[in-house]
């Protein structure tokens, strides 16, 4: 008995000094991938080949430099996710995600099921055939990530364009394809 006592009080200290570590919160991961900014607005007429024109949603205009690193193309009115950082006095876009190609309904068909999910402004999400019920839904990088609680997965983003999403899940590699089905 005095030994499962010692043996239990021991094992208790091993694990009180096990640092487990807490799951990064988002603003954590923009930080770790050197972004200054997160920026949401519309594509002026003045963005060229590698000069984007944002219009924020409180009017202000600001430039950006970029190499062609827009998911989801770039035209004119368009509202898109713009995160930056800035060196040397100039504002660098390092992701550029087209949210009016994103925000609509996607659907994916196989021999067995449909998937299906509509974005909404300001992380509100629908989906139908996912294992998990996912609420909602958040940017970082060209990463999409899909919450359920406590739950996150995490999307790569392949291809976006007005009538094609491809996702590459960052935690099991599997692709999956839809269409715009709006």
């Amino acid at each position: 008995m005095k030994k499962i006592l010692i043996l239990s009080t021991l094992l208790l200290a091993l694990t009180s000094c096990i640092d487990i570590p807490k799951p990064k919160s988002l603003k954590q991961m923009v930080e770790d991938l050197g972004i200054d900014r997160v920026v949401n607005g519309t594509v002026g007429d003045g963005t060229s080949m590698h000069s984007l024109e944002l219009v924020t949603f409180h009017g202000d205009t600001i430039y950006y430099l970029y190499e062609n690193n827009a998911k989801g193309g770039l035209a004119v009115g368009d509202t898109v996710n713009v995160m930056f950082k800035e060196e040397d006095g100039e504002l660098t876009a390092q992701w550029i995600v087209n949210l009016s190609a994103l925000l609509h309904r996607w659907e994916s068909h196989d021999e067995s099921s449909t998937f299906s999910f509509t974005f909404h402004e300001v992380g509100m999400f629908e989906c139908e055939g996912f294992t998990e019920n996912y609420t909602s839904w958040s940017i970082i990088g060209e990463d999409i990530f899909f919450e359920c609680g406590d739950h996150t997965d995490k999307y790569a983003i392949d291809l976006l364009t007005e009538d094609s999403l491809v996702l590459f899940s960052l935690e099991d590699g599997t692709t999956l394809s839809f269409t715009r089905a709006d």
